[in-house]
């Protein structure tokens, strides 16, 4: 009798061998130089993960608990290993001030551009600035008929602010729209005035034919 109980014990010890870990990881990263940011352990050597989500964190051996036949194993060789950073790129003083002027983020063509600074000229004393920012014209669902390089002219916001030099930057922050008012104060003509300082690399002033 002892010996018909032997077979099937040996038959699951077999099987939960063959079956690994109950929690194995789809992935490992092992023998590395891992940052935790975590005070009490502020480094590791390994990494377990499942479904995207870290199980354990410890020495290459500990996270060998964590080794299923399925699991997907990379060795650093002594590499840095960091929490992901995800970065939203804000410019958080930018969006400040951006409350402050007129917000353009969401203007869908040049026409809704124009009614937003015509409206901001309508509260403003001669003279004084308006500034905005947040347009950009690859967002919007319709161009204007003049443009150049892709951008629109200033026709139309200058015959909106004729007392107003009017300032409004790109979403990126790397261009600006302004009006008449605004060129002849920075002293941009026609012809004859230069584009942005050397230092500005690949600064223009955009002019049509």
């Amino acid at each position: 009798m002892k010996n018909s109980y032997l077979i099937p014990l040996l038959i699951l010890l077999l099987f939960a061998c063959n079956a690994g870990p109950r929690n194995a990881a789809d992935l490992v990263f092992t023998n590395g130089i891992v940052y935790t940011v975590d005070e009490s352990a502020p480094k590791a050597e390994a990494v377990a993960v499942k479904n995207g989500l870290i199980l354990a964190v410890g020495t290459t051996e500990e996270i060998q608990a964590f080794v299923g036949k399925e699991t997907e194993i990379i060795d650093l060789q002594g590499k840095t290993m960091t929490p992901g950073f995800i970065e939203s790129h804000a410019h958080l003083m930018g969006i400040g001030y951006n409350k402050l002027d007129i917000d353009l983020m969401y203007v869908q063509t040049y026409d809704e551009l124009i009614e937003k600074v015509a409206e901001a000229a309508a509260n403003a004393e001669p003279g004084e600035w308006i500034t905005g920012r947040g347009w950009h014209q690859d967002k919007w669902i319709k161009m204007p008929d003049n443009t150049v390089k892709g951008f629109q002219t200033h026709e139309q916001l200058s015959a909106v602010t004729p007392d107003n030099p009017v300032f409004l930057a790109h979403a990126s922050g790397h261009a600006s729209f302004v009006n008449q008012k605004a060129m002849e104060l920075a002293g941009i003509t026609p012809l004859g005035s230069e584009n942005p300082r050397q230092e500005v690399e690949g600064g223009e002033v955009l002019r049509d034919e």
